[in-house]
């Protein structure tokens, strides 16, 4: 396994896979990449909507990089990882994250939940 003390990733940047990040850095990064499902609340102004809505707008080439980190990690062979059972829960949960991005029907399994008065 490769020192990942030799070129740690930034606190904002993925991960690079060319780097043969240690399973711990990798479950890690993908664990911080979970989308919470949202609460809805019927008493929420419009003008935080619109500056959560423009929030999401910024973050637009974030999502595509996390895509494409999370694709990236799907069809790698994760060769220098020490075992099949890490490898497969590196694919299981980067595979729960993109299902996480793809709308509610990539989600079967999550719950909506709504706020009370």
């Amino acid at each position: 396994m490769r020192d990942t003390a030799l070129h740690p990733p930034q606190e904002d940047e993925l991960p690079h896979l060319w780097q043969k990040p240690a399973y711990d850095v990798l479950v890690a990064c993908l664990q911080d990449l979970r989308v919470q499902p949202r609460v809805w609340n019927a008493h929420v102004s419009r003008a935080e909507i619109l500056k959560q809505q423009q929030a999401a707008a910024t973050a637009a080439h974030d999502r595509r990089e996390i895509l494409s980190f999370l694709s990236t990690i799907i069809k790698s062979s994760l060769a220098w990882l020490d075992t099949d059972d890490e490898r497969e829960v590196i694919w299981e949960e980067a595979s729960k994250r993109m299902s996480e991005r793809c709308g509610r029907t990539g989600m079967s399994a999550r719950e909506s939940k709504c706020k009370g008065d």
